[in-house]
């Protein structure tokens, strides 16, 4: 019996006769991209070849397309650009083993879809310098639409027009809104930042419902001022929202390094602001209005607490006796104790114990007479 052979082309394209091995293996010359080894013969520069070892190429119109190759790594490589149809959301150009999951494209614009729902555009502003991916929905703060694929309830989401947020453990954290104001939390907790052209700027922190106030941290447009920490009123847009505020001062020259003084601002309902304290670089407290101090009246004996200050004790009906508290832990403490009736009865002022007050057990306080008394922490002393 003969031996089959077939009639097959070498590499430099000259025709053999080539026998036919056992096991019906045809074999061929390793063939060029122009020149392939297997080819139609109306068409003969496309078909297939063998560039190298473990390697075949398709070529089309004597130009290679496509590689697959085994030398280390299996894959397939693309050597020209390769066109898909555009396809849909729920049919994609480009799928993979589930076939409504892929990419595909709408007008100008590449859609991401994942079983049949698209998830993602990158747009033809993402071929411009902005480079913008949009996501399709806005997320939510249990799925926000950027999140980590092992920690998919963290991330960043659009929960209203003009509004990035942040989640964390599917509860929203952090939002900046459509002007600018940041909310804390939970979005009635803001802040709100602002600068002027002056270069004056300022952080407010305020609850934004059930009319509650907040706290401003700002740089002032009076000259010399430095900074100032206010109260505001809720929606810090009122003319008065303002309504008590600290501010630094700058106090002397710069050339011989400037000192600074506190000062203490309140707001009289419907009225402007004024100074109300200050402190100034030298130490000196000066009070706009003066101190007010609550008045305790007594008729009987009573034992002093660090709730009274200035006590009027009216003996008319009776002795009394005031007891002091024990000095120590008391240190600088003072009691103004007025006697306002001229009645004969007594009024008898008792340290605790065996601490004494200027030096004696007790100290009698005459009618009308006023008596200032001061403790250095063991003992009392008239002033």
């Amino acid at each position: 019996m003969q031996t089959p052979f077939i009639w097959v082309a070498d590499a430099a394209g000259i025709v053999r006769a080539k026998a036919l091995p056992t096991g019906g293996v045809w074999l061929s010359g390793a063939g060029t991209a122009s020149n392939p080894a297997v080819a139609q013969e109306a068409d003969p520069n496309t078909g297939l070849y063998f560039p190298a070892a473990d390697q075949v190429s398709l070529t089309a119109g004597g130009q290679e397309q496509l590689r697959s190759r085994n030398d280390g790594a299996s894959y397939l490589e693309s050597i020209v650009q390769h066109r898909f149809s555009s396809g849909s959301a729920t049919v994609p150009g480009i799928t993979f083993a589930s076939t409504n999951t892929g990419f595909s494209q709408t007008g100008s614009s590449i859609v991401a879809s994942q079983a049949g729902d698209e998830i993602a555009r990158f747009t033809s502003r993402f071929a411009s310098s902005s480079r913008q991916i949009e996501m399709t929905t806005g997320g939510t703060a249990a799925l926000p639409s950027y999140s980590w694929v092992s920690d998919n309830d963290n991330g960043l989401f659009n929960p209203a027009a003009d509004t990035v947020a942040l989640s964390t453990g599917g509860s929203e954290r952090f939002r900046i809104d459509s002007a600018g104001q940041a909310a804390l939390g939970t979005t009635s907790t803001r802040l709100s930042g602002s600068s002027t052209a002056a270069g004056n700027k300022s952080l407010t922190i305020y609850e934004a419902t059930n009319g509650g106030g907040g706290l401003e941290l700002a740089t002032a447009a009076q000259s010399g001022v430095m900074g100032r920490i206010a109260w505001v009123a809720a929606s810090n847009t009122a003319a008065n929202a303002t309504t008590a505020f600290i501010d630094g001062t700058l106090v002397g020259s710069a050339s011989t390094g400037q000192g600074g003084m506190l000062r203490f601002w309140t707001r009289v309902d419907g009225g402007a602001g004024a100074v109300q304290v200050a402190i100034a670089d030298t130490g000196v407290l000066t009070i706009n209005k003066g101190i007010t101090t609550p008045t305790t009246p007594l008729t009987a004996d009573t034992t002093l607490t660090t709730a009274h200050h200035v006590v009027l004790v009216d003996a008319s009906g009776g002795n009394v006796t005031i007891s002091l508290p024990a000095a120590s832990g008391l240190n600088g403490r003072t009691y103004v104790i007025k006697r306002v009736d001229s009645s004969g009865n007594t009024v008898t002022i008792d340290p605790a114990g065996s601490e004494t007050i200027d030096g004696s057990a007790t100290s009698s306080v005459g009618a009308l007479v006023c008596r200032k008394i001061i403790t250095n922490g063991s003992n009392w002393f008239i002033l």
